[in-house]
């Protein structure tokens, strides 16, 4: 069976909008005037950067195991697995020192991101692959809907405590953007809708591809739904000053821009936008649901492949790559720039990359790339 190209599609979405908000953050002059504009920019491209390009690695790691299911034995893919994972958790280490000599960090290497988190992921996903899917979701449900009660306690309680001071350092850790709860919902959550989009396509049948893809965005529309009606059961679908109240999310750290602006939220920002909370969990799972039912439809499905779609494919393909490769050029501008030199700047900086990696594949064969690194360090040849 062939590789679906909707993963690449999506996890190439993904580390655009990734390298889209650190740029932003680099090199945009935030004018005072144009603030909320910028923060409703930077949440967007938070969803549909690292919050996608979490939820579509743990949606991908299904299709591995399933590939790998009547082949091995289980304890190679095991394995295979846990290998992959610990060494996504070791670049996510050395992620954070590399950041941390251009940013403020709390702990030099200590410290929850995309990548690490991803490493943990695998393993995640290991152990609910072997649950039934009403078991997984009933787990992933559970995490993003009690977490918030538990990271609270631990908000409150760690300056008293060194046993809660710990775990909230390790659950939460000093930047809780991409930390493990509530966000290993995402792999309980993931696997399920991976499993009928495996099996459809694993079929090679049009009408189950069909059905595939209605069942997806069906269960995408639910979840948005889920999610805008548990945002209104304050009663106060939009924050205001009137309503916010800053304690009862006290564990939420915002992005850059809204820490440069020193507010915590934009006002008239619907609630199930903010960060970390049971509302802003089911809804952006519902709008990854949906993502990546679209680009399989017309991936795999109606089987439009534009010029496009071949483009950002290529940056999924080599995404990690990219995420590390984005630091030799993001600190490289001292002043800030305006934004309608912005714009025009970053076109020209993901074409420089793309070019990059397109003479690294064409003359060293993608060799040491991030990817070529997991894949011969994890994968062993059959003899």
């Amino acid at each position: 069976m062939n590789k679906i190209k909707s993963i690449d599609i999506t996890k190439g979405i993904s580390v655009l909008f990734i390298i889209f908000l650190n740029s932003v953050n680099y090199w945009l002059i935030l004018n005072e005037e144009l603030k909320y504009i910028i923060a409703y920019i930077a949440i967007l491209s938070e969803i549909f950067g690292s919050m996608l390009f979490i939820f579509t690695y743990s949606f991908e790691t299904i299709f591995i195991l399933q590939k790998m299911i009547g082949s091995p034995p289980e304890r190679t893919y095991r394995n295979q697995i846990f290998k992959r994972g610990f060494l996504f958790i070791l670049l996510g280490l050395l992620y954070n020192l590399i950041v941390s000599l251009f940013n403020e960090f709390t702990l030099r290497i200590w410290g929850w991101n995309i990548i690490l988190f991803i490493g943990f992921a695998q393993i995640i996903v290991y152990f609910s692959f072997k649950l039934i899917r009403w078991a997984r979701l009933v787990i992933g449900l559970s995490i993003l809907i009690f977490t918030p009660i538990l990271r609270e306690f631990l908000y409150f309680n760690k300056s008293n405590n060194i046993l809660f001071e710990a775990l909230y350092l390790v659950i939460i850790s000093p930047d809780p953007s991409f930390c493990l709860l509530p966000y290993a919902s995402f792999c309980f959550i993931a696997s399920i809708f991976s499993e009928l989009i495996y099996q459809a396509h694993a079929l090679e049948n049009k009408r189950a591809l069909n059905l595939s893809f209605i069942s997806t965005i069906r269960y995408g529309i639910t979840f948005l739904i889920a999610g805008f009606a548990l945002s209104l059961t304050d009663f106060n679908p939009l924050i205001t000053p009137t309503f916010y109240d800053a304690l009862k999310y006290p564990f939420i750290d915002g992005n850059p821009i809204l820490r440069y602006y020193n507010f915590q939220y934009i006002p008239y920002m619907p609630e199930f936008l903010l960060e970390g909370t049971s509302a802003y969990i089911l809804f952006i799972i519902g709008i990854f649901i949906i993502t990546l039912g679209v680009a399989f439809y017309f991936s795999e499905i109606s089987k439009k492949n534009s010029r496009v779609c071949y483009g950002i494919k290529f940056y999924g393909e080599n995404s990690l790559t990219l995420i590390f490769m984005q630091y030799i050029f993001l600190p490289l501008f001292i002043i800030r720039i305006h934004i309608f030199v912005f714009f025009p700047l970053y076109l020209l900086f993901i074409t420089l990359l793309s070019y990059l990696i397109y003479i690294w594949k064409k003359y060293i064969n993608s060799k040491y790339t991030i990817e070529w690194i997991i894949e011969k360090a994890t994968v062993k040849k059959r003899s």
